[in-house]
């Protein structure tokens, strides 16, 4: 299959469960075609740029080092926040820069503010905005999925029961208008989207609108565990059912 692939893996390097080498066999032994290491790098102290570029740097040469050694397509990315300032040199360190919403601006006060009020969802909309407009982007990460909810607002609730509430606030919140805007901000900034196995989102009734506008997909398991390597089978469901082809999914530099 062309979509036998997962383009957002963690390793220990951030907060991933295995080592480059563990990735990497276990990938290798589930026959992936590709996969992209996509750790997470972001701070707020721009003071630490570079030292921690330095630590990118040692763990890049690491994933290309070991990748030699397997029959498998590795490329190199990170993670980052829908606003980190991603320079000429960083650009060019990685295959595949992913931006994601992790976090909310500041001066939001959860203890004043529910988690359903409607202004905190303008918020959180104007940011995956913003996001699409970032230059040095490749992918928008679970846009619709993995909400920065504040801990003191979940408190209990399990991992399918955070996954309810954000289909919950997908369906109260997200309006068509919106939809359209970030579908158009997607296709003419040439921003992938990503296709999430774990919130299983966005739905298909989205993909089959950005796809007809040129918008293409990333596969993603999003995988911290080992387990979760791979895991991309909503993605390939979603490319089924909507008959899309590899002209529809998101490849570094184009190609296939």
């Amino acid at each position: 299959m062309f979509y036998n692939i997962d383009f957002h893996i963690h390793t220990n390097f951030s907060d991933g469960e295995g080592s480059i080498e563990e990735v990497l066999s276990r990938a290798a032994g589930l026959g992936l075609k590709a996969i992209a290491i996509t750790d997470h790098f972001e701070f707020a102290d721009l003071g630490q740029l570079e030292p921690k570029m330095a630590a990118l740097k040692k763990h890049l040469r690491a994933i290309r080092r070991q990748a030699v050694k397997y029959r498998l397509q590795v490329f190199t990315g990170i993670e980052t926040g829908y606003d980190f300032p991603v320079g000429t040199e960083l650009r060019e360190m990685v295959d595949i820069i992913i931006r994601s919403i992790h976090s909310w601006p500041q001066g939001i006060d959860f203890k004043k503010v529910q988690l359903m009020d409607p202004v905190i969802w303008e918020i959180y909309k104007e940011q995956v905005l913003k996001l699409l407009q970032m230059h040095n982007t490749d992918i928008a990460g679970h846009m619709m999925g993995y909400f920065p909810f504040p801990p003191e607002q979940i408190t209990g609730l399990s991992f399918a029961d955070k996954r309810l509430v954000e289909r919950e606030i997908r369906n109260k919140f997200f309006d068509q208008r919106w939809q359209a805007e970030v579908i158009k901000l997607a296709a003419g900034n040439n921003i992938a989207i990503e296709i999430h196995n774990p919130t299983l989102a966005p739905g298909p009734e989205f993909v089959r609108a950005a796809a007809s506008k040129g918008v293409r997909f990333s596969l993603g398991s999003d995988a911290h565990r080992l387990s979760w390597v791979g895991k991309v089978d909503y993605g390939c469901q979603i490319f089924s059912q909507l008959k899309l082809t590899e002209k529809n999914l998101f490849w570094p530099g184009g190609g296939s």
